[in-house]
């Protein structure tokens, strides 16, 4: 039986193809076994936004509540007191 003579750059690019599909296939291989990690970082994520959004809404109402007592009150020493309160939450503040 007589074979086609093949041509060399279809050789060339048929070979690429081969080797591109393997890497292909491991590829997805890999991202089927980091998909449990890929999962518990969105998590992780999710968890943390939640976090934030608790931390905030606790600043807020500790800065809510000194205000009034500031407001509320005429002693200097309850007003210096609730001031360095507050200087202390917009220090926790700045780390969002």
């Amino acid at each position: 039986m007589n074979r086609c003579p093949v041509d060399p750059e279809k050789e060339e690019i048929l070979d690429l193809l081969k080797f591109e599909t393997n890497r292909l296939h491991r590829l997805q291989g890999l991202i089927q076994e980091s998909a449990p990690c890929t999962n518990l970082l969105n998590e992780i994520n999710a968890l943390n936004k939640a976090l934030t959004a608790i931390k905030v809404d606790l600043v807020k109402h500790q800065m809510k509540s000194s205000i009034g007592v500031i407001h509320g009150s005429s002693d200097r020493e309850t007003t210096q007191t609730e001031l360095s309160k507050i200087i202390q939450l917009l220090g926790i503040t700045a780390d969002f």
